[in-house]
Parts: C-alpha cells; sequence; structure tokens
C-alpha cells in the first residue's frame, strides 16, 4: 500500500479506504504523513485498526517515523513437510500409474496418512499432488 499511497498521493493528502480490514492502509497512510479516512463494517477489525494505530504512534523511532510494533508467533512443528509427502505420493502414483487410493496408501505407507492429516486441509488437496508426477510422466513418454 506505500507505494500506490506514494505514486498517486502528495504528503497531506487524502486516502479513503472504504473497506480498511486490519488497517493496512491507514498505516500506511500515517506513515506516509498522509491524511487518511478508514471504514469497516466489521467491528473487530474497526478494534484492530485502532489498537495498530494507537501502538504505532507510541513506538515512533528516534527519528519520529512510525514503527507498527509486531510480536513473532511461534508455530509448532507439522512433524512433516508437504515436500516428504508430495514426494512419496508422486512416486508412488508413478508406480501405480494412476492417483493412489487412501486405502493403498494406508496399506503400503500408514504413517503418510497421518503426514498428510497434519499438513493439508483434506486428503483429497494432498491426492490431488499426484496429478503432476502423472501428467509429467505422460508427457516424457
Amino acid at each position: 500500500m506505500e507505494r500506490i499511497i506514494l505514486l498517486t498521493t502528495q504528503r497531506g493528502g487524502l486516502v479513503f479506504d472504504p473497506f480498511c480490514g486490519a488497517g493496512t492502509t491507514a498505516i500506511a497512510a500515517a506513515k506516509l504523513g498522509r491524511n487518511f479516512v478508514v471504514t469497516d463494517l466489521d467491528p473487530n477489525y474497526v478494534r484492530i485498526t485502532n489498537q495498530k494505530l494507537a501502538s504505532m504512534r507510541e513506538s515512533a523511532d528516534l527519528f519520529g517515523s512510525f514503527v507498527v510494533p509486531r510480536e513473532s508467533v511461534r508455530r509448532q512443528k507439522a512433524g512433516a513437510s508437504k515436500r516428504e509427502v508430495e514426494m512419496y505420493l508422486q512416486q508412488f502414483a508413478q508406480r501405480l500409474g494412476r492417483v493412489p487410493t487412501t486405502e493403498e496408501i494406508e496399506f503400503e505407507n500408514p504413517a503418510v496418512l497421518r503426514k498428510i492429516d497434519l499438513v493439508y486441509p483434506t486428503r483429497g488437496a494432498a491426492l490431488k499432488r499426484c496429478k503432476v508426477a502423472l501428467t509429467g510422466a505422460l508427457n516424457s513418454r
């Protein structure tokens, strides 16, 4: 948003965002010395935007530049990687010459199904990755 605001307004100009969401436009406008008007129907987004703007104003650096403080979010490791799962699924699909069923995967390597459940929203989403290997195998013939 900063780039867009810099390209389309001058310092002291007005920026309007009728769907401000989490306040990205308001923060960018404030950092760049623009006036801004933002609106949102969702009271949660209004609260989030107001909190971000308040903490930004409180956290100006030594030169008076606004800084948006951010907290690090530690995510728990899944215990599996998509790359690992996809490599296995694609190799299995190439051996079969088609997309494997969940039953076939469970029979050959039940640990893979547990990994799929950890890193994909659905098992079907993981199985779609097999098509890449099958398409590549067909094109190389």
